[in-house]
């Protein structure tokens, strides 16, 4: 089971890998899940990628929100 913490991460390394910290926590568990890979850059530095598990887990969560009912409106006073 993931965190929050851990699948904001998820997404933020799809949408911005570069602003990814790969010495975090959050991506020492993903890793550890196999859901995103380090990769050495070309010259200095560590890419992180989302493997192919975790493009999974992020399909079957894009499915799941379109699927659920649109959250009722808030109430403003």
């Amino acid at each position: 089971m993931l965190t929050p913490h851990e699948l904001a991460q998820l997404f933020v390394i799809v949408h911005a890998p570069e602003t990814a910290n790969a010495a975090s926590p959050e991506i020492e568990a993903l890793v550890e899940h196999d859901l995103v890979q380090r990769v050495a850059r070309a010259g200095d530095g560590i890419e992180v990628r989302v493997t192919p598990a975790g493009e999974k887990i992020l399909t079957r969560l894009a499915r799941d929100i379109r699927r659920s009912p649109a959250l009722p409106a808030k109430h403003t006073r």
